[in-house]
């Protein structure tokens, strides 16, 4: 629909004017509405991590949930989340149970500073994580149907090289 800025108003606010068009209306009735998960906070459980380092979880209602900070086999109940149409995403999480991947961070500040999204994963994990994301991404995006096995091999120390640092501004 073609619009266009009005004029101010003597008030000082703005408003979008719309071209007027012609009178027929139709109106789609959807089809069955699918049903949703009438809490999308109940407890996730944490199917794998994703680019990005957010965990996936599938929801009852068919929706996919993200959490960040999450290890596989975690189970999670969201206290915040952000309702979208084809997904959900918490932002603040209790943690219910934790999954076989799940060590303390080495790092006493890991949870805060945001550089080192897999740091409370054990190392064979995130290891095995970059694997999976490497070899979804290939068969997803590349379309090979069959991949050879793919040995992740680090040859510096275990912590100590990662240079990423978020920083969050309050104003």
């Amino acid at each position: 629909t073609p619009c266009r800025l009005s004029p101010a108003p003597s008030d000082g606010s703005r408003f979008l004017a719309f071209a007027k068009r012609p009178a027929t209306v139709r109106y789609d009735m959807p089809a069955k509405a699918k049903k949703r998960d009438p809490s999308p906070s109940s407890p996730w459980r944490i199917e794998k991590l994703v680019p990005g380092g957010e965990g996936m979880a599938r929801l009852g209602d068919g929706r996919i949930g993200f959490a960040r900070g999450v290890a596989p086999g975690d189970l999670v109940a969201p206290r915040a989340v952000q309702e979208h149409k084809r997904f959900v995403r918490t932002t603040d999480f209790a943690l219910v149970e934790s999954g076989p991947a799940r060590v303390a961070p080495p790092c006493a500040i890991a949870d805060r500073c945001g550089g080192c999204d897999w740091m409370h994963l054990s190392l064979e994990a995130q290891r095995d994580a970059k694997r999976e994301l490497v070899l979804d991404a290939l068969r997803r995006i590349g379309g090979f149907a069959e991949l050879p096995s793919i040995d992740i091999v680090s040859e510096g120390p275990d912590l100590g090289y990662r240079r990423r640092l978020r920083l969050h501004v309050a104003g």
